[in-house]
């Protein structure tokens, strides 16, 4: 069963992270939202605090999550995904099984359509050019993602997953919390498009940040034919990690829904 947290009582929230993130990523999100509601934060397949496993696709991870629900057995509950989890929330509530526990979704700046594979060559050479045998300090894996010019924000948030190796106690040496070699080697298949020929029939809400360009306009017209009972909102001055860069008004859109 995937790694995950749960904060508060009341009303039902589920949040699935995206690429290389993790349930401590949205953490700090959900204790505002832990006020008034029980939030679930879900490590995803080979993310997090989750054993690492050779596969690694949309369906299942999908199945992962739709595990995590039947041994939770709650229903009423809003799934909200972002970026590759929203890609996953997408698949899952497209298996009618799933029904019986989400009755809404919400999904954050990502497009039923397919992605660029090489958009990330850079990111995963970078991060690949990271040599973990000779690794000392944190620090020189951060000059390496540098020398790849990846943006400071970017790189704090890859090097969370950059943790000490305890099993090697006397030494200073590091391991990968994540399984990035199976992340990789498993990408083209994470970004692909969602089959709109099986349509998502619950309230369905889907959030874009104005300076992201994960979604289009373009893409409008494949969200309404994947989603029967849709809406599409529009942060001002939000990137694509909405709930850092307009966390009280991305709040206030998952208390309203």
């Amino acid at each position: 069963m995937l790694s995950h947290k749960i904060l508060g009582q009341g009303q039902l929230i589920m949040i699935l992270h995206g690429l290389f993130g993790c349930s401590d990523n949205w953490q700090t999100f959900a204790k505002t939202l832990s006020i008034s509601h029980q939030v679930i934060l879900a490590d995803l397949r080979n993310h997090g605090e989750n054993k690492h496993k050779p596969t690694m696709d949309l369906e299942v991870m999908a199945e992962d999550v739709l595990e995590l629900l039947e041994s939770l057995n709650s229903s009423n509950i809003l799934l909200i995904g972002h970026s590759l989890g929203g890609k996953v929330a997408m698949t899952l509530a497209q298996n009618k099984k799933s029904y019986r526990y989400i009755s809404r979704l919400m999904i954050l700046d990502i497009a039923p359509r397919s992605y660029n594979i090489s958009s990330k060559d850079n990111l995963f050479k970078s991060l690949q050019s990271i040599d973990l045998r000779t690794l000392v300090h944190r620090k020189d894996a951060e000059i390496i993602l540098q020398n790849f010019e990846i943006e400071l924000k970017e790189r704090q948030f890859l090097l969370k997953n950059l943790i000490r190796n305890t099993c090697q106690p006397m030494t200073t040496t590091y391991k990968w919390k994540c399984n990035l070699n199976v992340i990789i080697n498993s990408y083209d298949t994470l970004v692909r498009a969602i089959d709109i020929s099986m349509p998502i029939s619950i309230p369905t809400t889907f959030v874009k940040g104005n300076l992201s360009n994960y979604m289009q306009h373009n893409d409008i017209e494949m969200i309404h034919q994947l989603c029967q009972n849709v809406r599409i909102i529009t942060i001002e001055n939000a990137g694509h990690w909405l709930h850092i860069d307009s966390p009280i008004a991305l709040n206030n859109i998952i208390i309203n829904f």
